[in-house]
């Protein structure tokens, strides 16, 4: 007869053991638990935390284990820990309004400002009388009220750097932030496009308070108050420009402008020749002089400037139709029929 082996599987323990089994671990962990209370209460904060865990290894239901736990991770500044600790707390006891004050409080190391409000705003809900509570929701909405301004705030400044836009994102990103002259400049454009030329100059006389001597500034500013036929303000602004960059080619050409425009035709011209001493290329320049020839009778002079002009911009329709003015004006029939037919040719609306 074969003699049988030891068994290989025990039989399960009786209900009754089990629960003496259950009984042990629990009176284990509450010894572990009374542990943690004596140490904390010593502030040995690392001998606590591991009594607490060794409690809760053997008896994982208890909250105010957990709650405890986080209390000490906190003090160590385990912070992550700490939160772990504090969350499992309130699932436990989803009623104990000070678990999720300290989780609010632990979170607040890692600035997650919508937690934070979240854990603070049910603790108020548990303990509505409490003043602690309270304050430190108000200030964690405060917080979190001033981080939405500012995140806005960066989202418009950063939107606010392209061309073209809305001109009511430029005027909030100036009001979030009034010292970035280059929002000022791209609104003012914006409205000049508009024809809102009042708030245009208006948004111009702010920058220049940002920037006071600012060409960027100044050179729009004027323009803006020629569109207006403000003559004098606009001269003005470009004179200051030019004390400070006296060779600035787009001053000078923009005082011949208005000198043009307030008919004093020899200071135009004098303005003119300097863009011309500045930058010999420019055909503008050159077109300008040729138009105040006309203006003071001097087609011959005016001929000869235009014919410059063709020289260096041949494509440019207006200069051959002004020219056939000026031919006209000395009676050359011949000759203004050839301007005028070219003009017609590049651009059949210049005439």
């Amino acid at each position: 007869m074969l003699e049988t082996g030891p068994a290989l599987v025990q039989a399960a323990p009786s209900a009754q053991a089990s629960r003496d089994i259950v009984a042990e671990a629990r009176s284990r962990s509450a010894e572990m638990y009374q542990e943690g209370e004596r140490l904390r209460e010593e502030e040995k904060w690392e001998a606590a935390i591991v009594a607490y865990e060794q409690s809760i290894e053997l008896s994982s239901d208890f909250s105010w284990a957990y709650h405890n736990l986080g209390e000490c991770q906190k003090n160590v500044g385990n912070w992550q820990a700490a939160t772990a600790a504090y969350r499992k707390a309130t699932e436990l006891n989803s009623e104990f309004a000070w678990s999720y004050y300290s989780l609010g409080e632990v979170l607040e190391q890692s600035e997650q400002w919508d937690e934070v409000a979240e854990a603070y705003a049910k603790a108020a809900e548990l303990a509505p009388t409490s003043s602690i509570i309270g304050l430190k929701l108000a200030e964690t909405l405060k917080k979190q009220a001033s981080l939405n301004l500012q995140q806005s705030s960066e989202q418009y400044l950063q939107l606010a750097q392209s061309e073209g836009l809305d001109a009511e994102i430029y005027r909030q990103a100036i009001a979030l932030s009034p010292g970035d002259v280059g929002v000022y400049l791209r609104l003012g454009s914006v409205l000049r496009e508009a024809e809102q030329f009042e708030e245009a100059v208006f948004v111009y006389q702010m920058a220049l308070q940002v920037n006071g001597d600012s060409g960027d500034v100044l050179m729009p500013l004027s323009e803006v108050l020629m569109q207006q036929e403000k003559w004098v303000a606009a001269l003005e602004c470009v004179q200051i420009v030019l004390k400070v960059q006296p060779d600035d080619f787009d001053a000078h050409f923009q005082l011949g402008e208005i000198l043009s425009r307030k008919n004093e035709l020899n200071a135009a011209l004098a303005s003119f020749n300097r863009c011309l001493e500045l930058d010999d290329s420019s055909y503008w320049a050159r077109h300008c002089i040729g138009n105040i020839y006309s203006w003071q009778g001097r087609a011959a002079d005016a001929i000869a400037a235009y014919k410059e002009v063709i020289a260096l911009a041949p494509n440019l329709a207006i200069a051959y139709k002004q020219m056939g003015d000026a031919y006209t004006t000395l009676g050359k029939v011949d000759e203004a029929s050839d301007a005028y037919a070219k003009a017609i040719e590049l651009d059949p609306q210049v005439v």
